[in-house]
């Protein structure tokens, strides 16, 4: 999936909804904790953040099967 904007939260929100609430809160937790430490939020960790969100919709076909 490409990048088309240069902030990390944008581009989660954007995909947000296709992933599962347990994956999206664990994520949103890492990032809060992250930036509450001090970090930014440009930062690697957070693309890295999106970056597992990105790679949980193509291993797992884009759908976060909640239900089963």
């Amino acid at each position: 999936m490409m990048n088309l904007n240069n902030d990390p939260i944008e581009r989660l929100l954007e995909i947000s909804d296709r992933l599962p609430i347990t994956v999206l809160a664990d994520i949103k937790s890492r990032m809060g904790d992250w930036m509450l430490s001090g970090g930014k939020k440009d930062d690697s960790y957070m693309w890295q953040q999106v970056k597992f969100a990105e790679n949980w919709l193509i291993f797992n076909g884009g759908n976060s099967n909640e239900e089963d």
